[in-house]
């Protein structure tokens, strides 16, 4: 089983100032996704991004978006958009099998 993951993914996440909806986007891709909380955005950017390059199921807990400790939101600056990258396992591009 082979999945074609690049080493790093940008995403892009802003805040809508009239509703509160957070937004990420993966510029690079041309593909987003929103959420009403900061933290059901990671779950929505792992959704995304486990679709979008057709992660099996079995290897989705290997494989996870997870943004830097520190954000604007956790220290109430001002909501500018922030680029976060993805983790994956160290083979990103080689046969998943090798790395199971």
């Amino acid at each position: 089983m082979e999945v074609d993951l690049p080493k790093q993914i940008k995403v892009k996440v802003s805040q809508n100032k009239k509703g509160g909806v957070f937004l990420a986007e993966l510029p690079d891709y041309d593909v987003f996704t929103e959420a009403d909380t900061f933290s059901g955005l990671i779950f929505m950017v792992n959704d995304l991004i486990y679709t979008f390059f057709d992660v099996p199921k079995k290897l989705r807990g290997k494989i996870w978006y997870s943004p830097p400790l520190k954000t604007n939101l956790e220290l109430n600056l001002p909501m500018n958009p922030i680029l976060f990258s993805i983790l994956t396992f160290p083979k990103a591009n080689s046969n998943l099998n090798d790395v199971l």
